[in-house]
């Protein structure tokens, strides 16, 4: 089964063109992660879809360079009415990819050539293919090694950004413990001055009783 999925995915035109996305924004310092975070960010709709403008959009944004072909493909394939595809979708897709096209963080991704209908290397950054025939031992290292760069990478991003999450975090926590702070201070000032007004109306009450007296 794994076999035949490996060989529909190679060619599948909407998982290949999400491969060379996640590539491409990996290489400008976004990793997939907080790609699909900002696509529901800028999505207005409840169920969470998104339209092909606003992909495209986005990859604009962040000088994503995709044939807008290959980004129509991701709509054929999983769009639902309207031409909205799920965001869960992309995110299930993407996951596949990472299995059989490239490991997230690669520069290189491999699937089968539309044009040859052979296994190719393509290199997302620098645009390099390679067919599987042309493939040499050198090659591959210079792939293996691309591979392991990027994994450390990956790492080095995944941890700098748990710990601007963890400041972030904290920051939140001081600054809601120091609006409670003074909310509390707030709070005992007004019953102070509830207090201080109530005991000068007393003394006015009393002191119209003496004068009434």
């Amino acid at each position: 089964v794994e076999h035949r999925e490996r060989e529909i995915l190679l060619s599948c035109s909407g998982v290949i063109v999400l491969s060379i996305i996640e590539g491409q924004l990996f290489h400008r310092g976004i990793l997939i992660e907080e790609f699909f975070e900002k696509l529901h960010e800028i999505t207005t709709r409840e169920d969470m879809t998104l339209s092909y403008d606003d992909l495209n959009k986005y990859l604009a944004l962040h000088s994503v360079y995709v044939d807008p072909f290959s980004v129509r493909d991701i709509f054929d394939l999983w769009g639902e009415e309207d031409d909205l595809v799920k965001i869960e979708n992309l995110v299930k897709h993407m996951n596949s990819s990472f299995h059989f096209i490239g490991p997230q963080g690669s520069p290189w991704k491999k699937y089968i050539s539309p044009a040859h209908q052979i296994i190719m290397y393509h290199n997302v950054v620098n645009n390099q293919k390679i067919l599987e025939y042309q493939m040499r031992a050198n090659m591959m290292k210079t792939i293996v090694r691309d591979n392991i760069k990027s994994s450390y990478l990956l790492k080095a991003r995944r941890s700098i950004i748990k710990e601007k999450n963890q400041e972030l975090r904290n920051l939140i926590e001081v600054h809601a413990a120091r609006t409670l702070q003074s909310a509390w201070k707030a709070r005992k000032q007004r019953l102070r001055l509830s207090w201080l007004v109530s005991r000068h109306k007393l003394k006015e009450r009393r002191m119209a009783k003496i004068e009434d007296a």
